[in-house]
């Protein structure tokens, strides 16, 4: 049985659904009532089995990313994978942006677009963090329109040292981008040393971020 194109993980021209903060996840009952808009009357066609077998999979799907983004919110660990990548500047289009500019000292990118709501709950949290000079923030662009990211910047203000534009997804999708927002930490030699998946709160940023970037700074932050 082939299953319409609503229960796939809802991600549509790279922009994510959320349901409050939570990304990708979208109500088993938004997602049932779409699935009768789009193939009317499939219920009335499903034999008892196969009306267990697609209410399994549909709360095996939910249960999965659920359990995703639930660890995704604590923090994922590093991985040795490095940032390797050579972009248009978002702020300045005749420019470009590489994992090379990032390299030599210790630094945050966090990986946003204007389309992620989540991308709001934390942004006042990396302005802060900017402000600070604890440590030099980067971001990264995602699937997005220069227009809107430039506007959403004036708006919500930046806190980055500069941003890469991805407009594609592909480069970001290269270091494991899949859902938004994401932050990074990278040492000085570019390499990925720690991934938070979802918004960052302030005990992320005390107890975990900012203590690894004085370890890999030598304590000097």
């Amino acid at each position: 049985m082939r299953l319409p194109a609503v229960l796939a993980f809802p991600q549509v021209r790279g922009k994510m659904e959320y349901n409050g903060s939570k990304p990708g996840i979208r109500p088993l009952g938004k997602l049932l009532q779409q699935l009768e808009k789009e193939s009317p009357g499939w219920n009335a066609r499903m034999t008892a089995r196969s009306r267990r077998l697609t209410a399994g999979l549909l709360i095996a799907v939910a249960c999965g990313i659920a359990l995703v983004v639930a660890n995704g919110s604590r923090g994922l660990p590093g991985s040795p994978q490095a940032l390797d990548f050579r972009l248009p500047d978002l702020k300045q289009p005749g420019a470009t942006i590489s994992s090379a500019d990032v390299r030599g000292r210790v630094v945050l990118v966090n990986v946003w677009a204007s389309w992620c709501l989540a991308c709001r709950s934390e942004h006042q949290l990396l302005l802060e963090l900017s402000r600070s000079r604890k440590v030099e923030v980067f971001g990264f662009n995602f699937r997005d329109r220069r227009e809107d990211a430039l506007r959403w910047l004036a708006y919500y203000g930046d806190p980055f040292a500069a941003s890469a534009f991805d407009t594609d997804g592909h480069a970001g999708a290269g270091f494991g981008v899949e859902v938004l927002p994401q932050t990074l930490v990278i040492d000085r030699e570019g390499v990925i040393r720690h991934r938070h998946v979802g918004p960052i709160g302030r005990r992320d940023v005390d107890e975990v971020i900012l203590p690894l970037v004085r370890q890999l700074s030598g304590g000097r932050t």
